[in-house]
């Protein structure tokens, strides 16, 4: 084998060009600790080792695990987590690994050329389709599986191709979410500048010509605008109610309730619900409608109190206990409420006020929303700054997508570096 590999390109099988590392019980050294590497400790994004276990060896696995060397390619086993690829570095190097992997050692090929081998979306889908379907893949069947295998004196070239494209690749993904990030700042900064007044619609961002000192725990505000608890705007809060639902979505032709989800991402989701079971009786008060301003009464602590308006929506949409519909009074725009609510302004007054004990799931009182102190403009200005915002935050949308497109073709490009780069025998590597 070595010599074949040593002159043409090769169809090899992975145990022909990797030796099996020794099994090992940990726990066995009485006393002490050892470095455990899970399928949970490989950050399928960056394929790198970032979250070992320091464990006591009397709590060491009782299944037998694998002795890890530096350099060894670690192939998680475990369907859902075929992604979960990584080499181990030289810190790892004598630690141990779980029985959930393959452990690849390297024998007739280059540590990275078989890490990037078995990196490809190609081989990972061929892991997903070959054999059984069970929970895990079997180590046996897996070491079968072929990878395209280089002269010896091409792999270090080609890896090296390989992680230059991918530096360059990844420093415009740095760019791309450092642009990201600097939208979101800009959204946040538009919507405080709006909710306090700090621009005049037609003439963009700046300070307002005239003010009126408020009191020294709220911003100042426009002559002519005032802070007003949320409760005196609002006739009513309408509180969901709690059905017992199925987990999946409804169909048209049936009642759904919607989920937290449905209210977490500035954009009212229905689609994010779970079906309500056939003849069961349903309270048409709950449903939902077009033009609704919803708030999440519990979520997590950085989306309690998210606020969403809803757009054109299907029928037979139920509000959830988790959500309250706001019911402003006349001459407050639904619309001036959605800015103020999403704006850092208020979002810093709610955020404390939301009880719970794990930020996995706060929660939030009608009363303390009715507490929330909100800026209010008069009602011909109130429709022209939501109007001026909204035509912004279109902008910022229409940024956001594009910046989405372009991290996706960046994952898309990486993967196609990695195919050309292993075409073999069918055409030369050029990257």
């Amino acid at each position: 084998m070595s010599e074949k590999l040593a002159h043409v390109w090769q169809l090899a099988r992975l145990k022909d060009v990797t030796v099996r590392p020794q099994r090992r019980r940990p726990g066995a050294e009485g006393s002490g600790t050892f470095t455990y590497v899970d399928v949970s400790a490989i950050d399928n994004r960056t394929n790198m080792v970032n979250r070992p276990r320091v464990v006591a060896n009397r709590e060491a696995p009782s299944r037998a695990t694998y002795e890890i060397r530096s350099g060894d390619v670690l192939f998680s086993l475990v369907r859902p987590y075929l992604k979960n690829v990584a080499r181990v570095p030289e810190e790892l190097d004598g630690q141990v690994a779980s029985s959930a992997f393959c452990v690849l050692r390297p024998a007739e090929v280059d540590s990275r050329y078989l890490f990037y081998a078995v990196l490809r979306d190609e081989f990972i889908e061929s892991v997903v389709t070959y054999g059984h379907h069970s929970p895990s893949a079997r180590e046996k069947e897996f070491l079968d599986l072929t990878i395209p295998v280089s002269p010896r004196d091409q792999q270090e070239r080609i890896v090296d191709e390989i992680e230059q494209h991918w530096t360059r690749l990844d420093a415009a993904v740095q760019l791309t979410k450092s642009a990201r990030r600097r939208l979101v700042d800009c959204k946040a900064s538009l919507l405080q500048a709006a909710v306090l007044g700090r621009f005049s619609p037609g003439e963009g961002l700046g300070p307002s010509a005239e003010s009126s000192t408020q009191s020294s725990a709220f911003h100042s505000l426009p002559k002519g605008w005032s802070w007003e608890p949320l409760g005196d705007l609002l006739a009513d809060i309408e509180a969901g109610k709690s059905f017992r639902a199925e987990p999946r979505q409804a169909r048209d032709d049936e009642w759904g309730v919607i989920k937290v989800s449905a209210m977490t991402w500035g954009e009212f989701r229905g689609y994010e619900n779970k079906a309500v079971p056939k003849g069961r009786y349903v309270d048409p008060r709950y449903e939902i409608h077009e033009g609704d301003l919803l708030l999440s009464r519990a979520n997590t602590v950085d989306y309690v109190g998210a606020v969403v308006l809803v757009g054109k929506t299907r029928p037979r949409l139920l509000l959830s206990d988790k959500s309250m519909r706001l019911m402003p009074v006349s001459g407050v725009s639904n619309r001036w409420l959605l800015l103020a609510l999403s704006s850092r302004v208020v979002r810093n007054q709610l955020e404390p006020l939301a009880t719970g004990t794990s930020d996995s799931m706060r929660n939030i009182s009608q009363t303390k929303v009715r507490s929330l102190r909100i800026p209010l403009p008069p009602a011909d200005e109130q429709e022209s700054i939501t109007t001026f915002v909204d035509r912004q935050l279109s902008l910022l949308r229409h940024l956001g997508e594009e910046i989405t497109r372009c991290l996706r073709r960046a994952e898309a490009e990486r993967g196609a570096i990695l195919r050309e780069a292993f075409l073999g025998g069918r055409s030369p590597v050029h990257l």
